[in-house]
């Protein structure tokens, strides 16, 4: 099928209403790269408006409105031309020229007047067994919590609110767990009452109403204290349409398409286990629906035929979110120094001085600079930020890569003031230490991102490195920094210098890449040195993970395999690396020789994951049902 113009971000892009008398009208803002912006209002018209309105009320639009109406906003202007049918679930699905690709200013800001008569359309009428809705996220999956009683739809107080109240909030609604608690009405303000406040879960009730709490209608809050919810998306969320009528099947079902081009719905209680998918008669690639979506696909290659399952390394004392958390440094006098900021869950936020000493602050100038530290900072030596304070109790061993990889208590689980604000200064005197001397092949570093896949792009050039300009930058330039560093695809271009100033010379500007360069100095662009750009506008790249990155400890030395290579863990506690080039294609790991789980670890690495589970010991790969719009 034709591609959407956006594909869907992981968590979806929430909205919020901005400048209306009441929360049904206003400016329209979304959230994206961790920032909100405004929509021109090119082409907007009351399909676009009734979108906005579905999305966060569940009801229409009474008007479209346009030249700011609500008051101009500010930079960025995130969406031009948004051109909806009408049937979309979100915004973020319509079509629309790009992010940030625009050609407008803020006196075009949309704006919208929803209908606030009928009751909201979006949650059916909720019956004995579901009276929890998530209202204003960008998937059907996250969205402020609200709860129905005596009639009522109403919020939930953010006091006390965490992990284990959204598990209980995400269980109930989808039988999977919560990926974040939000808090500070993250997914906009809700409207009177509010239901429930100081809620405290255990974690093991079936319904949020179980859980302990202040009592109906008892809070002492306000609608910025609603509370939110991002929920796992759940391995069988994809498979929307698999009976010959387009239906889907339940939630603890999995979609068998082992009779062509449709499916048919078999029960995940007929499996004890993972294993039982590849030993009670499944076809291999019903097996593999089965293991998928019934027992989760976090040890997807483990017990392909076997009920050995493969180790995997030590879990770090953080799991590494998608994309990281960068950093930057503020209030100093160079960029070498700084308030330590992080970003966490699209804001950024200060780090507590409590057990903060010179390893914590070498790690930061590490992650930033690829230096080593001069001196740990406390008491807001650089100034005080201001909320959120993310950080507390950081304990760092000195040898993480990333800030965020340290123990610490948890994010904004503190008990600190903004006048103990932790600061560095970084070594400016030796050359980084982050990348190599660069040789022939590579010339080409990531700098200031919260893992070695993302950051400001520097170039080696006359003995020196530098930045690059973000004038003309987009996707096919950042997929060839990508496929240059890693040989992966790029997942975002980033501009306005998302991971940090860099420091003169500034050696490209113009890029212009056509996409099929190996090299990014390969790439038409000004010329070295001529761009007419200001260190405010570096450029970045966030670079696909790759199949393999996990397998960071692979020989009995604990080192990894190299980028083509898969590693093999047949051998018992330990791997080997064996050479993806050994094999013509993924269909060949399975054919030439390899045991079935290093067959999967092959294909997996070598050619890709996103046809995981075809080709499971045959070369005829299984029909794959109409994608969704929006998967």
């Amino acid at each position: 099928p034709s591609p959407t113009a956006t594909p869907a971000p992981t968590i979806g892009h929430p909205l919020r209403l901005v400048g209306g008398t009441s929360e049904y009208e206003g400016r329209v803002e979304i959230l994206h790269d961790g920032q909100w912006g405004t929509v021109c209002d090119d082409s907007w018209d009351l399909d676009d408006a009734n979108v906005v309105c579905q999305q966060l009320f569940g009801v229409g639009a009474l008007e479209a409105k346009d030249d700011a109406f609500f008051g101009e906003g500010s930079d960025p202007i995130w969406m031009d031309n948004v051109q909806c049918s009408g049937d979309e679930d979100a915004l973020w699905q319509c079509p629309f020229n790009g992010w940030g690709d625009e050609n407008c200013f803020h006196w075009k800001d949309a704006g919208v007047i929803c209908d606030q008569s009928p009751a909201p359309t979006a949650t059916p009428a909720p019956t004995a067994d579901r009276s929890l809705r998530l209202v204003g996220g960008g998937t059907e999956r996250e969205g402020r919590v609200e709860i129905f009683h005596e009639g009522q739809w109403g919020t939930v107080c953010d006091d006390e609110w965490d992990i284990a109240d959204a598990n209980v909030v995400c269980q109930e609604l989808f039988g999977v767990d919560a990926i974040e608690a939000k808090w500070r009405a993250f997914f906009g303000e809700g409207s009177d009452p509010i239901w429930m406040g100081d809620v405290e879960c255990v974690g093991d009730e079936t319904e949020l109403r179980q859980c302990p709490f202040r009592g109906w209608g008892e809070s002492n809050c306000l609608h910025w204290e609603d509370a939110g919810v991002i929920c796992e998306a759940g391995a069988c969320l994809g498979q929307t349409a698999c009976k010959p009528d387009g239906s889907p099947c339940a939630a603890d079902e999995f979609c068998n398409f082992d009779d062509g081009s449709s499916g048919f719905c078999e029960q995940c209680s007929s499996f004890s286990d993972s294993v039982a998918c590849y030993n009670d008669g499944l076809p291999s690639d019903g097996a593999a629906d089965c293991h998928a979506c019934c027992f989760g696909d976090e040890d997807e290659y483990s017990n392909l035929g076997s009920p050995t399952p493969r180790p995997s390394p030590s879990p770090t004392a953080t799991p590494a979110p998608t994309i990281g958390h960068p950093l930057r440094l503020v209030g100093g006098t160079s960029e070498y120094e700084g308030r330590v900021e992080i970003l966490h869950d699209g804001q950024w936020g200060t780090v507590c001085d409590d057990s903060w000493d010179l390893d914590d602050a070498n790690v930061v100038c590490q992650q930033l600079f690829g230096v080593g530290a001069l001196e740990a900072k406390d008491d807001a030596f650089f100034g005080e930020g201001s909320d959120p304070i993310w950080m507390d109790n950081v304990q760092c061993s000195g040898d993480e890569d990333a800030l965020w990889q340290c123990p610490f208590n948890g994010w904004g689980d503190e008990n600190c003031f903004h006048w103990k604000d932790a600061g560095v200064i970084c070594d400016q005197s030796p050359a980084p230490t982050a990348t190599p001397a660069p040789t022939a092949d590579r010339s080409l570093r990531l700098v200031g991102g919260g893992t070695e896949r993302e950051g400001r792009v520097e170039i080696f050039h006359e003995g020196q490195w530098g930045t690059v300009c973000d004038d003309e930058w987009d996707i096919a330039d950042a997929n060839v920094v990508c496929q240059e560093l890693f040989g992966v695809d790029a997942i975002e271009a980033k501009w306005r210098a998302f991971f940090g100033e860099g420091s003169d010379p500034i050696w490209m500007g113009d890029v212009e890449c056509v996409g099929d360069e190996t090299e990014l100095r390969q790439c038409p662009f000004r010329g070295w040195g001529e761009s007419n750009c200001l260190h405010w506008e570096d450029a970045g790249v966030i670079c696909e993970a790759g199949a393999c990155l996990g397998q960071t400890a692979c020989k009995p030395d604990g080192s990894p395999c190299a980028a083509d290579e898969f590693c093999n863990f047949d051998d018992g506690s330990s791997g080997f690396c064996e050479q993806c080039s050994s094999f013509s294609d993924s269909v060949a790991c399975y054919n030439d020789g390899l045991p079935s789980d290093g067959a999967a670890d092959c294909h997996a690495c070598c050619f890709g994951d996103e046809d995981e589970y075809s080709n499971l010991g045959s070369p005829t790969p299984r029909p794959s049902p109409s994608p969704t719009a929006t998967p």
